[in-house]
């Protein structure tokens, strides 16, 4: 085998190892090495030394491209920024990078997942997010850092002084929920002791058998393509998993009934006892109407929570016209109560350790806990939800982010802002105009290089000169510059499936300052969504077998996972 042949195949082993999470003993095992021998007995497996020889060397090499890709394609950028936890308890902080290119293409590069020892203080993370920052020379680009709202976070941001920092939306709306729900709790906990009774393998082999049985086709209970459906379990953090949970429930709602007819007519003590105690814990009709009331409530801000979490286009225009709206959508019809909604504390009405199942005859000292055996009153539940999710949208969203309006009206699909009032338009259109003024003074757009170059005139003889005798009829420049704003917002709204960035790029020369702060802007990520998915993958490499894995190899691989194709690949050819 050729020494080119060898270096490509390693290439392509290296590339698997990496993209597809593989575990790196592999290399050592000898039933692979026996697998590989068969296939190519020419070729020679490399030792796990010289793996991660090649892949400190694809690191840097990557990191050294991505350097030079983000000087050559941004003038600003935005990251995002959060905290997580392995397997092995060790503290990483990972930062992703957000730019739009010159061609108005949305792009995100993960800058590290840095090991971070305990403890986790403002003062910490600061220190690592600079040294991060300082590392990828984006010191003159950064414009804000998107991160939750802990108050670690928050102190490390406040802390630097040249770094914006944005509230996670989708963090601030579990916080929305969270309180709106709490008049919720009782019913919350009950749902959840219904799912979590489904999860055992017991008894969802019985949900399945009743799904198979009471098939709509019974012929089509052998096919492959059949979907039968398991419980779902929530997670606290995220109130959207609560709502997918939810809606699971809803699907196997008739099921769950068949199962609880099954076990009845069953001889067998045990379905017997199932049976008593699935029916003692079964939501009445009442309550599972209320819950399918809950989801079309709830709808909205699941669907704007899906929105901002995407990282392929712009979510920062979704931030104010989709919390308008849902304030819109309660502001007209709710009635106000005396309710004493407790808004500055954390409780909310995910937190498991408020619910326990409590008997009537209990200990005084346990009815601390709330009761969740007595199926709940749901009489003007629904109202007092409504009231609760209007008073926690007016908390904490008291007052939009100026960046959030000039966002909106970046997005050629939002710029009219049907959501708004004239006096909130009129606000967002001033901060649209301070920021242009601002652009015109501080930024270097050489709004030269869109103008087509002048065309010389030539007399019949061939002489060429410059200026023509007539050139005060042509098109005045100097007017539409300074008219970008007007001329923009009198355009027709584009629609709404189309892509924003798309129209940007086909008419950045029209409108040369205000594409330059459309690609500052609409970078901005609306949520921590993009480092949470880093993590993701972090798990996933982390996994049970390598929790000894060393942090620096552990950075370097996840870095290539996340960036490797990102500059026509991981690897230096030259080398």
């Amino acid at each position: 085998m050729t020494p080119d042949r060898q270096k490509y195949l390693e290439t392509l082993l290296f590339e698997w190892l990496v993209l597809d999470f593989q575990p790196l003993y592999l290399l050592k095992s000898p039933s692979f090495r026996r697998f590989i021998n068969a296939l190519n007995e020419n070729f020679e497996l490399p030792n796990d030394k010289k793996f991660r020889k090649r892949i400190f060397d694809a690191y840097e090499f990557s990191q050294k491209q991505l350097k030079q890709y983000i000087y050559e394609n941004s003038s600003s950028v935005s990251l995002t920024c959060d905290l997580w936890t392995s397997r092995s308890k060790q503290g990483f902080l990972g930062v992703t990078c957000h730019l739009i290119t010159p061609d108005f293409e949305m792009k995100e590069i993960t800058l590290a997942i840095r090991y971070m020892p305990y403890p986790h203080t403002g003062d910490a993370i600061q220190k690592e997010l600079e040294k991060i920052i300082s590392e990828w020379e984006l010191q003159d680009k950064v414009f804000f850092c998107t991160t939750d709202n802990s108050a670690s976070m928050k102190k490390c941001l406040n802390q630097i002084s040249w770094l914006q920092r944005l509230s996670c939306t989708a963090h601030t709306i579990q916080l929305v929920v969270g309180k709106g729900l709490l008049a919720a709790e009782v019913l919350i906990a009950r749902a959840k002791r219904l799912i979590n009774f489904f999860t055992s393998p017991k008894q969802n082999e019985r949900l399945l058998d009743a799904q198979k049985k009471n098939s709509e086709d019974p012929e089509e209970e052998g096919d492959l393509h059949t979907i039968f459906y398991r419980a779902i379990t929530d997670v606290e953090t995220r109130w959207s998993s609560t709502f997918i949970a939810w809606e699971r429930l809803i699907i196997l709602k008739p099921y769950i009934d068949i199962v609880i007819s099954s076990l009845n007519v069953s001889k067998d003590r045990n379905a017997k006892d199932d049976a008593k105690r699935l029916m003692k814990i079964n939501l009445n009709d009442d309550e599972w109407n209320t819950i399918r009331d809950l989801l079309e409530i709830l709808g909205p801000f699941a669907e704007l929570t899906e929105k901002l979490e995407g990282t392929k286009y712009a979510t920062m225009s979704y931030i104010y016209p989709g919390i308008a709206r849902l304030k819109k959508r309660f502001r007209p019809t709710i009635e106000f109560n005396n309710n004493n909604l407790d808004l500055e504390t954390n409780d909310d009405a995910f937190e498991d350790h408020q619910f326990k199942e409590v008997d009537e005859d209990d200990e005084p000292e346990a009815r601390r806990k709330i009761k969740i055996n007595t199926p709940v009153n749901t009489s003007g539940l629904l109202n007092n939800i409504k009231v609760n999710l209007y008073k926690a949208l007016e908390k904490y969203y008291e007052i939009i982010e100026k960046e959030a309006l000039v966002a909106t009206l970046l997005d050629p699909r939002k710029k009219k802002m049907k959501f708004a009032d004239e006096n909130e338009k009129e606000f967002a259109k001033n901060s649209l105009y301070e920021v242009y003024e601002l652009a015109k003074n501080d930024t270097n757009i050489q709004q030269e290089s869109h103008k087509p170059k002048p065309k010389k005139r030539k007399l019949s003889k061939g002489y060429v000169y410059k200026e023509s005798l007539f050139s005060d009829d042509e098109y005045d420049d100097t007017q539409t510059e300074d008219n970008e704003i007007e001329r923009y917002l009198v355009m027709a709204q584009i629609q709404s499936d189309q892509d924003p960035l798309k129209w940007w790029d086909v008419n950045k020369v029209q409108y040369p300052i205000l594409a330059h702060m459309a690609r500052k802007y609409l970078s901005i990520q609306a949520t921590s969504g993009a480092s949470e998915r880093v993590f993701s993958d972090a798990g996933l490499i982390m996994s049970a077998k390598r929790t000894r894995m060393k942090e620096d190899l552990f950075e370097a691989l996840i870095f290539l996972k996340r960036n490797g194709n990102l500059v026509g690949g991981m690897f230096n050819n030259d080398t």
